[in-house]
């Protein structure tokens, strides 16, 4: 009757740590050693577009990366002397959109010191790199005022927004406030 009690008080402690992995707006995900999906969180599902029972069993790979091994074999490489692996990486959802995450691997080892299987975190930073890149390209704008314009319409093309006239206009007047000239497109 003891061993019962305590393998049931055992379950019920798995259930509540496993549903702490789906309060996170983190991906979590475990691969085997062979790279299969073994595990998919509900961060994993929201960021990706993937149910769980959709992924299971199936090719990191060929879930994430569109079949290009590229990031797996960075991982495999850090993988293979260190425990850790830690990168940015682009990757793709199931509606076919880039997603840019923070990645983070783990190489889990059983209790002979064996290799197990993988734990992934990954954090969605696509919206701070955008924003990262447009930062960085109004400085480069606010140094070469020539180019804001053009910087302009490739920011409203890349991002898919329509044109501002104003934009450009109001860009224009900071940089002749900013060097007392104007420039012409």
């Amino acid at each position: 009757m003891l061993d019962v009690t305590r393998r049931r008080l055992d379950e019920e402690r798995i259930r509540q740590q496993a549903s702490l992995l789906d309060k996170t707006q983190d991906a979590i995900l475990v691969c085997d050693l062979s790279y299969r999906i073994l595990y998919w969180n509900k961060g994993a599902e929201l960021l990706y577009g993937w149910q769980t029972d959709d992924v299971l069993g199936k090719d990191f790979c060929d879930v994430l990366c569109s079949g290009d091994d590229t990031q797996l074999r960075a991982a495999q490489k850090t993988l293979a002397k260190n425990d850790e692996f830690k990168t940015e990486a682009v990757q793709t959802t199931r509606t076919d959109k880039n997603v840019i995450v923070e990645s983070r691997w783990n190489l889990v080892r059983n209790e002979r010191h064996q290799p197990d299987y993988f734990l992934i975190i990954n954090t969605d930073i696509t919206e701070q790199k955008k924003s990262e890149e447009q930062l960085c390209a109004r400085r480069l704008c606010r140094t070469s005022g020539r180019d804001c314009a053009r910087f302009n319409r490739y920011d409203d093309a890349h991002y898919g927004r329509r044109g501002d006239d104003s934009r450009t206009e109001n860009t224009q007047s900071r940089i002749e406030n900013h060097r007392g000239k104007r420039f012409d497109d």
